[in-house]
């Protein structure tokens, strides 16, 4: 988790809310970066469940394509 974290503050110090949020005092500022990286770390994560989550079905499926073609053979094996 901290190496999104740190890449992630790392890509808004060039945005346009760091430009607004330094106007303010250091405690607005503070907990501004804070509330923005903690946005981008569970947009990371999001994005990395939404991937885990394709990679499970596309396990599933083959999971069940296995299975059925084990059947298919246990019924050939039993025919001869």
């Amino acid at each position: 988790m901290v190496e999104p974290l740190a890449q992630v503050c790392h890509d808004l110090g060039g945005t346009d809310l760091v430009t607004e949020v330094s106007r303010s005092n250091e405690v607005e500022l503070g907990t501004a970066l804070e509330w923005a990286a903690y946005q981008g770390a569970m947009n990371a994560f999001d994005m990395d469940c939404g991937q885990l989550t394709g990679e499970v079905a596309g396990l599933h499926d083959r999971l069940s394509d296995s299975e059925e073609k084990a059947s298919n053979l246990e019924d050939m094996l039993q025919q001869e």
